[in-house]
């Protein structure tokens, strides 16, 4: 799927996405055989799958075994897995401008 995604709900990506995907109040599963190409905006992360681009995690972002994801994690906490691939950087601070401009809204509500 080539485009831009917002969910309202907990979001589980099998096949492809190239876009921005945003849920910002739920979790976001990228399964064993999914590829995403943009950046990701959730409360919650899952990833088993590819990822190129930066992920942006409300709670929590884990990279699962096998997971390999290039670009930035910013997330107040992370789990890397051993078996995962990961090349980039991470912004744990959970003050980062980042996370404080992509969940205002989700954080009012």
């Amino acid at each position: 799927m080539e485009g831009d995604i917002n969910s309202d709900e907990d979001l589980t990506v099998e096949g492809r996405v190239s876009g921005i995907i945003t849920c910002k109040q739920h979790t976001v599963t990228l399964g064993a055989n999914g590829y995403i190409n943009g950046d990701v905006f959730a409360h919650t992360l899952h990833i088993s799958g590819e990822v190129t681009g930066n992920l942006v995690a409300h709670h929590r972002a884990t990279i699962h075994k096998g997971a390999q994801v290039s670009g930035t994690i910013v997330a107040p906490c992370l789990v890397l897995e051993d078996g995962s691939v990961f090349h980039g950087s991470i912004d744990m601070n959970p003050d980062n401008d980042v996370l404080k401009s992509a969940f205002s809204d989700a954080i009012a509500a």
